[in-house]
Order: C-alpha cells, then sequence, then structure tokens
C-alpha cells in the first residue's frame, strides 16, 4: 500500500516538471480610486508651519478602459474561439483560428467621479518635509479611503518655487477577473485551457513622484502652477490559489502606470491661505492596444479645487 501511495506520488511530481504553465488575465473589471495627488505650492512660507490642504476633483470620465496586452490571440472577428473537450473541464483552440493579436478594451476600470480628501505637511527643515494624507470617495455604492504618506524636497526663489514629492498610497481595489491558464506537456503538442473566474477585494501599496513648478509673484493677483507625475497602481496581485472544485491555478498580477499633468492657478484669501483651481490631465501609460481607435480612451480629465491654510 506504501509502495502505491509513493509511486502516484512520484508520478504525480513527474507530470508536474514535464509541464509548462501559463496564466494570463483575459478581461477584467476592477473598481477603486485613481491617484489624484494634491498640488504641493512652494513659497516663503514652506518652512515656517504646518500646511493643512482641503481638496475636491471631480472626474469628467469615470471609467478607464485600455488593453493589457495580456489577452489571448483571437479570430479575425475578434473572438477568443474555443472548444470544450467532451466530458471533460478543459478546452483546447481550434487550430488555426486564433492568429489575430488582440484589438479591444479587456480592462474596464471603474473610478470616483468625485474624490475628497485632505493633506497635513509637517516641515523638518528648511527644504525637507513630510506629509500624510486621507482620500474618500464612492464607487458602484463601495466606499474607499485611501491613505498616502510622503516626503517632498523643494526651494523657493524670487519669482518661483519647485518642488519633488515622493508618496505611498495604501489603497483598495475590487475585483471581477477571467483568467486563462494554459498547461502544455512536453510529451504532447495540444494544450489543456482551463478559463477561471475570480471576484474579491485587494489591498496594495502603490508608489507615486510629481514634479511642481509655481510663480510667487506678491503683486500679481493669480498666480501660476505646473506639475508632473508618474504612478502606479496595483489591482491585485494572486499567489497560487485553488478553486472550489480543487483546481490549482498559477498566480499573476496587474497594475496600472499612469503619467499626470496638471495646470491651474492660485490666489492668496488671507495673509496664511489661498486657494487653487485646476485640471488634471491623466495619460494611461499601461495601454497595449496598436488600435489607433482606442488610444482617445487613454485620456482622463479631472478637475479639482484645493483650499491651503498655515497653522
Amino acid at each position: 500500500m506504501c509502495f502505491r501511495l509513493s509511486t502516484l506520488l512520484l508520478l504525480s511530481l513527474l507530470l508536474s516538471a514535464c509541464a509548462v504553465t501559463e496564466t494570463t488575465v483575459q478581461d477584467v473589471s476592477v473598481q477603486g480610486p485613481d491617484t489624484r495627488p494634491i498640488v504641493r505650492i512652494t513659497d516663503d512660507n514652506s518652512s515656517n508651519g504646518v500646511i493643512v490642504r482641503a481638496n475636491l476633483s471631480y472626474a469628467a470620465q469615470e471609467q478607464i478602459k485600455y488593453n493589457s496586452g495580456t489577452h489571448s490571440k483571437v479570430s479575425m472577428d475578434g473572438e477568443y474561439i474555443l472548444t470544450r473537450v467532451d466530458g471533460k473541464d478543459y478546452y483546447q483552440e481550434v487550430s488555426g483560428v486564433n492568429n489575430y493579436e488582440y484589438e479591444g478594451e479587456n480592462i474596464n476600470w471603474h473610478i470616483p467621479q468625485f474624490t475628497t480628501g485632505f493633506d497635513v505637511e509637517f516641515p523638518i527643515a528648511k527644504s525637507f518635509s513630510v506629509f500624510g494624507g486621507l482620500n474618500y470617495s464612492t464607487v458602484g455604492g463601495d466606499t474607499y479611503l485611501k491613505k498616502t504618506l510622503g516626503a517632498s524636497l523643494f526651494s523657493s526663489g524670487k519669482d518661483m518655487g519647485i518642488r519633488l514629492d515622493a508618496n505611498l498610497d495604501f489603497q483598495d481595489f475590487t475585483y471581477n477577473v477571467l483568467l486563462l491558464q494554459k498547461t502544455r506537456f512536453y510529451f504532447s503538442d495540444e494544450d489543456y485551457i482551463y478559463l477561471v473566474t475570480k471576484k474579491g477585494s485587494s489591498s496594495s501599496t502603490n508608489f507615486g513622484m510629481a514634479f511642481t513648478l509655481n510663480t510667487k509673484k506678491d503683486d500679481w493677483p493669480v498666480n501660476y502652477f505646473g506639475q508632473i507625475g508618474w504612478t502606479s497602481q496595483t489591482f491585485f496581485s494572486f499567489h497560487n490559489f485553488q478553486t472550489d472544485d480543487l483546481f490549482d491555478v498559477k498566480g499573476v498580477d496587474l497594475s496600472n502606470q499612469a503619467v499626470l499633468f496638471t495646470l491651474g492657478g492660485y490666489t492668496n484669501v488671507l495673509e496664511n491661505a489661498r486657494v487653487l483651481l485646476g485640471i488634471r490631465f491623466r495619460y494611461n501609460s499601461s495601454s497595449k492596444s496598436a488600435n489607433i481607435d482606442n488610444h482617445k480612451n487613454l485620456w482622463n480629465n479631472e478637475f479639482f479645487l484645493q483650499y491651503d491654510f498655515i497653522l
């Protein structure tokens, strides 16, 4: 009996070692906040006290759609053609059909229309500070609270202020993912294809940075600022897991990167306070689509109103 169990175990290990398994992301519906960095103005007061910022932003589009480059090749009609093996729980591709790159949009990211948040900055030295903040938003009836910690290097000249921010965002996402797992044994010329749907929520720590330049002319009724930033957000990262029917799935992850361009103006309303108004252009640099018609969806516009005051 022990010999038989040992033999079965050995055969199982040998079969696993003689196979190549690949898991790819086919389609994703995900919801959660996009990154909307608070603009931090640099002036002569930046190192003189604690700065509190309150922000309200509005997204012109509530969905970000793009091609992740992970979808399987498809037929001439843009469909992934599979046939189910009789009496089995796996599929196989129809030979000679799926020969074309997928040009659709397999990622559908639902983002909040409105986001509100606050930020508190603590000067540590003449040109260095640390900050932390919270952002509140809702998507699809679910509430999301994003936490931010970071640090800034800044310098204030006669007419201009300059700043470099780096931050970590701690946030959650909710997802519904269709995964495809393809296994091929070395002694076979056929693939064993399994389709797996996974739903759930994830928490991730994400990095972002921003470079900000602003004017600071005392005799101007309105001063101006510009910012360029970069951010990366991880939607999910699966380790190897097992489905309810005990099918083993190899781990996979998916993240999004974007470049942010921000323009606007601000005016001092009190000796220690100011109001900012601006627009942010978000370019989704994660899209892998070669279809020019999809490029219009790579840009998202956001408008924001912000109030700063120094304690």
